[in-house]
């Protein structure tokens, strides 16, 4: 038998490493998220019940996003307790590094995100204009105080939907387990459709065309880099980074929050210019990425035993 560990308290992620959910899981995990969807939008109703509909959505924001991921949260974590007596888990946050080391890797992926948000801009192109309903709601999001629009996009965002959509779901496709045509037992997906279906999920949960879109292709790059590192804190760290870039910038800049592309703002020549260096960085960053190898064969979500005892 193998001799039991602990963990510390302080590993915020380590009361769900036993919870690994296959594909029926991941669509139990989206139904918890639309009930708390649910329950978000009843605390909202209190919020503009008491203040003036901007006020309300500047201060009920950051309250109804904690709320909507609150039953996958807490299924999620009772899950993990019933099953760490007798199923294997897998560590949602890992420190696969080698050989380029954790700060390089910060560096890289960061850039890697800023060079993908300018690289694939002529794909908004082929995008049907925003509807004025979707327009008025993320004008609703972002038109508050810059810190509290912070604290929702450049924190909580990253924070729960990093947790869900690639410490659970993707970490789950990657290593559930699963009854081959043999009968024999294997773990989870190929990893390029494990990535693709947890950017579809990804792209899914943000409910319009237009967000999904990008969504989904910044999804399949925050699954590549989590499948190759297993650390959640880079992938936060690239969700931070692309939701605070976007904000900035169009808050520095008001002309591009009316604009669907930057080809409306820039001349031909610098359009050009700024997709082709983009593409060119995104390429040379993915390319040093690759360096890393999986600590496991489907992904570096480390192994921990049924019997590892989590510190009371």
């Amino acid at each position: 038998m193998r001799p039991s560990r602990k963990i510390h308290n302080f590993d915020l992620f380590a009361g769900y490493s036993w919870h690994v959910p296959g594909i029926g899981g991941m669509f139990g995990l989206l139904g918890l998220l639309l009930a708390g969807m649910l329950l978000g939008m009843m605390a909202l109703s209190i919020f503009l019940a008491f203040l003036p509909r901007e006020q309300a959505m500047a201060y009920g924001t950051p309250v109804v996003y904690v709320i909507q991921f609150l039953p996958a949260m807490i299924y999620s974590a009772t899950a993990s307790r019933r099953n760490a007596l007798f199923e294997d888990g897998y560590r949602l946050d890992n420190n696969n590094f080698v050989p380029l080391g954790g700060l390089s890797l910060a560096l890289i992926v960061s850039a890697a995100v800023l060079a993908c948000a300018f690289g694939i801009d002529p794909l908004n192109n082929i995008l049907p204009p925003m509807s004025e309903k979707w327009e008025n709601a993320m004008k609703s999001l972002t038109g508050g105080p810059i810190l509290l629009t912070l604290l929702s996009v450049s924190v909580l965002a990253p924070i729960f939907e990093e947790w869900l959509c690639r410490g659970m779901v993707l970490r789950g496709l990657l290593n559930y387990r699963r009854t081959a045509a043999d009968g024999s037992q294997t773990r989870g997906l190929k990893p390029v459709w494990a990535i693709v279906i947890s950017a579809v999920f990804f792209a899914a949960i943000h409910g319009n065309l237009w967000q999904g879109f990008a969504a989904f292709l910044l999804g399949c790059l925050f699954g590549y880099v989590y499948w190759k590192t297993g650390s959640l804190k880079l992938t936060m760290l690239m969700h931070c980074v692309n939701n605070t870039f976007s904000v900035v910038l169009t808050k520095a800049f008001p002309q591009l929050d009316q604009a669907d592309s930057l080809k409306e703002v820039l001349s031909p020549e610098t359009y050009m210019i700024t997709v082709v260096l983009g593409l060119a960085v995104l390429a040379a960053c993915i390319w040093l990425i690759s360096k890393v190898k999986p600590a496991t064969p489907q992904g570096s979500c480390e192994l921990i035993p049924a019997d590892f005892q989590q510190a009371e």
